[in-house]
């Protein structure tokens, strides 16, 4: 079932990039360095702060 889902919020994404990247009037391979996904801010600050856990743990 969340595949399902998933699945379809990627088809939606993807036609909204298609939609753009005709709007824009812009090449595949330029679609995709502008387009390309970034990680998302949350995502990386949990990330740094398990990474500085781990740091901790070892270090004790």
């Amino acid at each position: 079932n969340n595949l399902i889902i998933m699945s379809t919020r990627q088809d939606k994404a993807d036609k909204q990039k298609q939609k753009a990247k005709d709007m824009l009037g812009i090449d595949d391979d330029r679609a995709k360095e502008i387009f390309q996904e970034q990680p998302d801010r949350k995502q990386q600050k949990k990330k740094e702060i398990e990474e500085k856990k781990k740091q901790v743990d070892e270090n004790e």
